[in-house]
């Protein structure tokens, strides 16, 4: 049986740089290029960055208000894709989170989110939206649970980012540094 390899940190400090305003994902492509110029090319497509790793590269301002996005799907994919399938699931399994203060770099961490608690979370929220947009739901805003819903792209009629709040991801964040998946299991 062969192991996976598992990235616990990146050795690489990004503290001090400056990415430009969060604003219609710039700050993230900018840090994506940052990656790609040392070495390490991203893969912005529809699974994890860093496919390899099941590595997700995500970037936040710590003031701001404005829900997490997982990721972004066509109607017709979240119809065709159970959770399990879904570029959701790929890019929430372990994510290098960059926060910035007035754009400033001010923390990097690696969360791993593949455990089977959080997954579960993640599922649940999934499946209810997914079930929604079966039943023919095409509202700009779909809800799931709190750890996840759909919110319409502008400007289109077919494509939904899968959101997370900023207070449901912090509680995920510090979830995924417990010690809980490794004393207790789940049945179905």
């Amino acid at each position: 049986m062969t192991s996976k390899a598992q990235i616990v940190k990146i050795k690489t400090n990004f503290k001090g740089i400056t990415l430009p305003a969060a604003s219609s994902g710039k700050s993230g492509q900018a840090f994506e290029k940052i990656l790609s110029d040392c070495g390490n090319p991203v893969d912005p497509g529809q699974c994890a960055d860093y496919p390899k790793y099941e590595l997700e590269v995500k970037t936040k301002e710590l003031t701001s208000r404005s829900a997490n996005v997982v990721g972004t799907m066509c109607i017709d994919d979240i119809i065709k894709f159970s959770y399990e399938t879904s570029p959701i699931a790929k890019k929430f399994q372990k994510q290098f989170r960059v926060k910035t203060e007035n754009s400033v770099i001010v923390s990097q961490e690696i969360f791993n989110f593949s455990q089977e608690h959080i997954q579960l979370l993640i599922k649940e929220a999934y499946d209810i939206v997914r079930e929604k947009i079966i039943a023919g739901d095409r509202s700009n805003y779909i809800p799931g649970t709190k750890y996840g819903y759909l919110e319409k792209r502008r400007n289109t009629e077919s494509s939904y980012m899968f959101r997370i709040s900023v207070g449901a991801m912090a509680s995920l964040e510090t979830s995924s540094k417990s010690t809980f998946g490794n004393l207790f299991s789940y049945e179905s």
